[in-house]
């Protein structure tokens, strides 16, 4: 059963405030797939990889990364069909920015130079410590429907 997170939740989880968490969502910088903002008094919820996602992004944020360039980062990733939390950790040197899966390629990928890292596990961790609430029945059928038909 999946789980999802209202707004309040999530910026505990990642360590902003709510108000910054409903200004990446406006932004674009997450997409959420159960509804979008109607106004006020709407309960928006959070899906898992959409809390990662907000984790990263705050991750990022306090590491010094302007908000232009998380932008750019995301919008890169977007355009191949990519997440930061599709990754365990993601690597940003400079403009480039690595996904990595497992632990070894990371070893590979660190020489010499400036980096970032991301430690998606870390986030996961956190998520298992703020539990959510479950989702609805009917809106993890049209979560299944829309994977099934490759639109999730």
């Amino acid at each position: 059963m999946r789980r999802v997170w209202t707004v309040g939740q999530a910026a505990k989880v990642v360590g902003v405030p709510a108000r910054t968490v409903l200004r990446w969502i406006r932004d674009g910088l997450v997409g959420l797939r159960l509804y979008a903002p109607e106004g006020r008094g709407t309960r928006l919820l959070l899906l898992e990889d959409e809390l990662l996602e907000l984790w990263a992004i705050a991750d990022l944020r306090k590491q010094g990364v302007s908000l232009q360039r998380v932008r750019g980062l995301l919008y890169g990733l977007a355009e191949q069909g990519l997440h930061l939390s599709d990754y365990r950790f993601v690597l940003v040197r400079g403009s480039e920015v690595t996904g990595l899966k497992d632990p070894e390629e990371l070893w590979e990928q660190v020489g010499s130079g400036q980096f970032l890292l991301l430690d998606v596990e870390e986030a996961s961790e956190r998520l298992r410590e703020t539990p959510g609430e479950p989702l609805a029945a009917a809106w993890e059928l049209f979560l299944d429907t829309q994977e099934a038909m490759g639109l999730g």
